[in-house]
């Protein structure tokens, strides 16, 4: 039996709708979380600044590393919510 069938059966939406919006829902949790990643790193170069000497140029090399792969990670999650939502609204135009 298809699965949309046995879905409607059930009372319950299709099963690629059911999965893309516990993937969104997850994906909206990422994206919060390297939000506040963002300002956490964010304040840390704020705190570098004040920091005397060649500790600063240590920790600023950090961070500028650090920020390039959560801005790397953000733009991953963004792009996969994308393709996701893409690919929800295909279905619905195939319905």
């Amino acid at each position: 039996m298809p699965n949309n069938v046995r879905d409607e059966r059930a009372g319950h939406e299709p099963a690629s709708d059911l999965g893309a919006e516990r993937a969104l829902t997850l994906l909206h949790e990422l994206i919060e979380a390297l939000s506040a990643a963002g300002n956490f790193l964010a304040a840390a170069n704020h705190v570098v600044s004040a920091v005397p000497g060649d500790a600063r140029g240590t920790l600023a090399e950090a961070l500028e590393k650090s920020t390039i792969q959560f801005q790397r990670a953000n733009e991953a999650v963004r792009k996969l919510r994308d393709l996701i939502r893409a690919d929800t609204s295909n279905n619905e135009s195939r319905t």
